[in-house]
């Protein structure tokens, strides 16, 4: 005998909430959240990387800008984005120079704390999108140039 469990469809509604990122990131590539959803992070077109903070988690409507660091000194093309589970490590692919960055966080999700660890992982094709897995340790590439073309 096989019994099928029925699990209702939910399917998303739009709430109508937005946030224009575009004075400081005319096109951005990447958004990440921190894991409670009060942080936003976002790279773009420009060597930063830029954090807004949400007043109420997830909820767009109530982002305010809080901070951008510049990781021009490691590479100004900055596409991926990732963070550990614990927020105390930033990892950035960067498209000029084929590299994933680490940066240490002091303050957990503080990008203003960010310092670069002298830590990079060499990659090709280049990346869009990078997501860390096991709890930071091990970064793993989801989509290259080719592969979303």
């Amino acid at each position: 005998m096989v019994l099928h469990l029925v699990m209702p469809l939910l399917l998303p509604t739009y709430t109508g909430n937005s946030l224009d990122v575009s004075a400081k990131s005319p096109s951005p590539r990447e958004i990440k959240f921190s894991t409670d959803g009060t942080n936003l992070y976002i790279t773009g077109s420009t060597s930063t990387v830029d954090q807004y903070k949400l007043g109420s988690a997830w909820d767009l409507s109530t982002a305010t800008f809080y901070r951008t660091i510049d990781i021009f000194s490691q590479d100004f093309v900055p596409r991926g984005l990732a963070f550990s589970s614990d927020g105390t490590k930033m990892f950035v692919a960067g498209a000029w120079n084929k590299k994933i960055y680490q940066y240490t966080l002091s303050t957990p999700w503080d990008i203003s704390t960010a310092s670069y660890a002298s830590i990079f992982l060499s990659y090709n094709p280049p990346v869009t999108d990078s997501e860390i897995i096991n709890f930071g340790i091990i970064l793993t590439i989801l989509k290259a140039f080719s592969q979303v073309r």
